[in-house]
């Protein structure tokens, strides 16, 4: 039976590169994200997608939650720090993350970007253009071997704690 929660210390990650095995990236206009975490330390890599300059990259900053996209079309950048709470509190948080693209004529397209913390603090942000499409190829959860050299990383470290789900 697999371990239903993962420990990362900082130098643990799980991670998958399609570029490497010779796959092809997977293409989305939707994605549905959701993990659980428990940290002391306010900041590290949650969870980063990507290919080239499309990328979707999860973080704790500063012991608030930062969700940073780019589709190749410029960044959104969403941060979720409500005040007097933080989420390094060695607590369960759930952070859902949501991206939908609605096509609105053939050369343009609306992606709706939302991510919610404990089901209670929610962030929503939307871009319109050509590029709505995320190509991935790989995947890293929890940190990867050169955290801060990851397009869109506003944080240099992996990730240290527990995440589960």
């Amino acid at each position: 039976k697999a371990p239903s929660e993962a420990t990362f210390r900082g130098s643990e990650y799980l991670s998958y590169d399609l570029s490497r095995t010779g796959g092809e990236p997977i293409v989305s206009t939707q994605d549905s994200i959701s993990l659980n975490f428990k940290t002391r330390q306010p900041s590290g890599l949650l969870f980063y997608t990507g290919d080239g300059l499309d990328y979707l990259n999860l973080a704790l900053k500063d012991g608030g939650v930062t969700l940073t996209m780019n589709l190749g079309n410029g960044r959104l950048e969403m941060q979720i720090k409500p005040n007097k709470v933080r989420f390094d509190d060695n607590q369960w948080h759930k952070v859902t993350v949501h991206r939908k693209v609605q096509e609105i004529s053939a050369v343009t397209s609306f992606c709706r970007l939302s991510a919610v913390v404990d089901g209670v603090y929610t962030e929503h942000s939307h871009t319109a253009g050509t590029f709505t499409m995320l190509s991935s190829s790989r995947v890293y959860v929890g940190g990867s071997q050169n955290t801060h050299a990851l397009p869109g990383s506003r944080i240099h470290n992996n990730f240290v704690g527990c995440l589960r789900k």
